[in-house]
């Protein structure tokens, strides 16, 4: 006999192109207070929702309630704020030369990076780097897809990237 007494509802990280949706049990009839107190703690980050506790003799629960969604800000919002000034001579060809460098020495370790992951992970490091790796240096070769002129859009540009190519917890947590 099973009791659900608290719900986790919401878009946490996935695994690597992973469709569909997945549920998860935890058996908490003999767990320690400290782990419920927990789980039932408020936070405040980005991948990890608050546990509702669900009052059993109930049908409502907290997770029921729409969240409005978050706007986030576009490429163009970057150019309406005063960036600082640079002081590095040739910044953009010299942040160019070691984007270029350093994305192909990570899509050229794609098979060693794969190899450790498969033995402590699910084994898709590798090729999920290399994905990110090859949409830098594509939009690096595309003139203005990958903002090189300042740091704060050079950063942004590269967030965006890596978002649409990695996919898996490393899109994530390196976006």
């Amino acid at each position: 006999n099973c009791t659900v007494t608290r719900v986790m509802v919401g878009s946490y990280m996935t695994s690597f192109d992973m469709h569909g949706a997945s549920i998860s049990i935890l058996n908490l009839s003999s767990a320690p207070t400290e782990l419920t107190s927990l789980l039932d703690a408020e936070t405040d980050a980005l991948s990890w929702t608050t546990c509702d506790i669900w009052d059993t003799s109930s049908s409502s629960r907290p997770s029921l309630t729409e969240i409005p969604e978050v706007v986030q800000d576009t490429q163009e919002s970057i150019h309406k704020i005063d960036l600082p000034t640079l002081t590095i001579p040739n910044y953009e060809s010299t942040v160019s030369n070691m984007i270029r460098a350093a994305a192909q020495a990570l899509a050229e370790a794609e098979p060693l990076l794969t190899k450790y992951d498969t033995i402590v992970g699910d084994g898709d490091c590798g090729i999920t780097m290399k994905r990110g790796a090859t949409e830098i240096l594509k939009r690096l070769e595309d003139d203005n897809d990958l903002n090189v002129a300042h740091p704060v859009s050079l950063f942004s540009s590269m967030a965006d990237a890596v978002s649409a190519s990695m996919g898996g917890t490393s899109g994530v947590l390196l976006e």
